[in-house]
């Protein structure tokens, strides 16, 4: 059955490069990351002893057809009006000093409190190990608040991605400029390290490779063969030093080396293979109407209302599924968060709609002359569609989201950085 799906996966990816002509293309890269990770699970499905059966293969496909229909009818509707632009193209060069005294003093805050409770965890000996195993332990399972630790890291990994859009964009920099560029952007990697977490590196990677995607299209209008094959050779070189980093930072956090080909197919596959055993028992599970979907909604009433939700912390907690030589995880792809309200029958509304949102979002990017607002949304969700295949990220931390946004619009949306007045429309 799994080669069944793969082979309507390669022949639907191969319509949607025929259709928009855009390796970038979210429709376009939705098929690539699940080819992978159906390719893998082609691979080590004997060796877990596991294998999919035709209702989640259908439900899979069904959202992947209403998540093109929800493309291509914004797609159509907007494409008459892609000769109107948002901004005008000038010479801009940007403050670095401000963000860089920025950039210091939150890390040192964030250093300061990591160290602190660190101490005390070690004196109350609730956590060994080195440093980076004992600061997984604070941050994923003692009673220390951390959420100061990770708003900081994900105020500073957002600067990163900002300070990047910037170095494209500024013109004829000097090698003075390049250098604090560079040294801002380093700085925002080292300090995203203290979050343990070995994905939002990923995310950096994939916002990234999107940007300079898009840099392509501000350039030539379009995306020729050539751009094409440079951008997919980065996305290669990207995705490779990050699987060794991804190996090696395992390693410090204590979870071992084990066998990397097998790691890569678990986080890679492991959650189509949980959804397919699990989804019967998930689906219709909410405490209360739209506790995954509305998650968004819920967040924010709790943080700004002082109202409490408190079932819906428990939604991000699900069993472990395990199987043969090593197979465990607990992630159920990003369709896990659209049945859990609503059952199967709101996959079709939910990717529909989903589908829409990227189509705007390129809509709206592809307005701006330069990169702006809009481009670094759109760069930023992708990483929702890279990750699909894994756990879904467009309906849990919300908050998170919101503060990325709202640094986003700030930095290049008003004029606070800026040396130079520029003209927006």
């Amino acid at each position: 059955m799994e080669i069944y799906f793969l082979i309507i996966l390669i022949l639907s990816l191969l319509t949607n490069l025929i259709i928009y002509k855009n390796i970038l293309n979210p429709t376009v890269i939705i098929r690539l990351t699940w080819i992978f990770s159906v390719f893998m699970l082609i691979l080590f499905r004997e060796l877990w002893g596991v294998s999919l059966s035709g209702a989640t293969m259908l439900i899979f496909i069904v959202g992947f057809f209403f998540f093109d229909l929800g493309y291509m009818s914004f797609h159509f509707f907007s494409s008459n009006h892609k000769n109107k632009k948002l901004t005008n193209k000038n010479k801009v060069s940007f403050r670095k000093s401000l963000i860089i005294l920025f950039l210091l003093i939150v890390g040192f805050i964030i250093i300061y409190y990591i160290s602190y409770n660190l101490v005390v965890a070690y004196r109350n000996n609730e956590t060994s190990g080195n440093f980076l195993i004992r600061l997984r332990y604070l941050m994923k399972y003692s009673n220390v608040n951390t959420s100061l630790i990770q708003f900081g890291i994900r105020m500073i990994e957002t600067i990163g991605i900002v300070y990047f859009i910037y170095y494209i964009r500024e013109e004829n920099k000097s090698f003075k400029s390049k250098v604090i560029y560079l040294s801002i952007i380093f700085l925002s990697l080292i300090m995203m390290s203290i979050n343990t977490g070995r994905f939002r590196y990923l995310a950096f990677i994939v916002m990234t490779i999107y940007i300079i995607g898009l840099k392509f299209i501000k350039n030539n209008k379009t995306i020729n063969l050539k751009s094409q094959f440079k951008i997919i050779a980065i996305g290669i070189i990207m995705f490779i030093i990050f699987i060794i980093f991804f190996q090696t930072y395992g390693v410090f956090l204590g979870k071992g080396f084990g066998g990397l080909i097998n790691n890569l197919a678990i986080y890679s596959s492991g959650g189509i293979v949980a959804f397919d055993l699990r989804w019967q028992d998930i689906s219709k599970t909410s405490s209360y109407f739209g506790q995954a979907i509305f998650n968004p909604v819920y967040s924010q009433l709790e943080n700004f209302f002082d109202l409490s939700f408190e079932t819906n912390k428990k939604i991000g907690v699900l069993k472990s599924v395990y199987a043969n030589n090593e197979f465990a995880t607990n992630v159920y792809t990003f369709y896990r968060q659209q049945i859990i309200d609503f059952g199967v029958k709101a996959v079709p509304i939910i990717m529909f709609v989903l589908g829409a949102f990227f189509s705007y979002l390129n809509y709206k990017s592809f307005r701006e002359n330069e990169l702006g607002f809009w481009s670094a949304l759109y760069a930023y969700f992708m990483f929702g569609i890279i990750i699909s295949p894994f756990q879904d990220v467009f309906f849990t931390n919300t908050t998170f989201d919101l503060i990325s946004i709202i640094i986003i619009f700030l930095m290049l949306k008003t004029k606070i950085l800026y040396k130079k007045n520029i003209v927006q429309n």
